[in-house]
């Protein structure tokens, strides 16, 4: 009995690793990633060897069966709870978007994945999930992750780095109580705010906390609970609408995620080259790390 669940638990969840063949932007984008026989070049990354690489999820709760994975702590950390980060400090896009908030903090650890691609379709759109382990402690306070997906190129006219924008905002939940409902009735229209700790989460302050670094991001931060889920086990019961989906204890090191989102837009002109630059980072200090999971 012993021996079947140990074996049971070292099978039953997340794996990752940038190994070959996973080891260079290009077969991560383009065998992984992309899924399609799209023309792409100039890949760049930060943080490769810590923190970018392909992950598993067959066995996990995230939503996804296979991925990129870019983690500022780490690729070990969503196996086993820990792991370092790239060391790196700053990026501009990353800051500024914490600037969009009324937030004004360093970033650390920066992990960041670029490519270009040329368009074959008006449309892109990619899947992912944010994760953090500031959630359920630190929500509501200056340690506050943020992912970010910016795309630039020709006909878009942003406040990024290349006249990007940030793809990674909230889905607009108004209207709708619960995820379920959202998703039977999903418009398709977006928030401008950014994807990260103090905007997606449980909808109460944790820890010690107040409301107040929150409330300043954006007065109905508390309505985009619908598309956070607890992920610790730790305490009870579960904060939020959402507890953990089956397998439960699948990926470790994460106190919370998000449901699957989409980062997506529609305009892009066929033939025409354009630039995704990914990018996840540590607020305020480079401790308790997060993660996205892109399908």
């Amino acid at each position: 009995f012993f021996v079947f669940v140990g074996i049971n638990q070292v099978i039953s969840q997340i794996t990752t690793t940038n190994a070959p063949p996973y080891d260079t932007e290009e077969y991560l984008v383009n065998d992984v990633l992309l899924g399609a026989d799209l023309t792409t070049s100039n890949f760049l990354s930060q943080g490769f060897a810590q923190g970018i690489g392909y992950f598993d999820g067959t066995n996990a709760n995230i939503g996804f069966e296979e991925g990129v994975i870019l983690s500022t702590g780490g690729l070990d950390f969503v196996t086993g709870g820990f792991g370092g980060g790239s060391g790196i400090s700053g990026e501009a896009d990353l800051e500024l978007a914490l600037n969009q908030i009324n937030l004004f903090w360093d970033v650390n650890n920066v992990t960041v994945l670029e490519f270009d691609f040329v368009a074959e379709s008006e449309s892109v759109t990619f899947n992912y999930v944010f994760g953090s382990q500031e959630y359920t402690s630190y929500t509501c306070s200056v340690f506050n992750d943020i992912f970010g997906f910016f795309l630039s190129g020709p006909g878009i006219n942003g406040i990024y780095s290349d006249n990007a924008i940030n793809l990674a905002r909230i889905p607009d939940p108004e209207g709708f109580n619960d995820y379920q409902t959202w998703l039977d009735g999903n418009t398709g229209l977006f928030t401008n705010t950014p994807v990260a700790v103090n905007t997606v989460n449980s909808g109460v302050p944790s820890g010690f906390n107040s409301d107040a670094d929150c409330e300043g991001i954006d007065p109905n931060w508390e309505s985009y609970n619908i598309f956070w889920i607890d992920n610790d086990y730790a305490f009870e019961p579960y904060q939020g609408p959402n507890p953990p989906p089956a397998p439960e204890g699948t990926v470790q090191g994460l106190t919370g995620f998000t449901v699957p989102l989409q980062a997506t837009y529609d305009g892009l002109v066929c033939g025409e080259t354009y630039h995704i630059k990914l990018a996840i980072a540590d607020a305020s200090d480079g401790a308790l790390n997060s993660v996205v999971f892109l399908e």
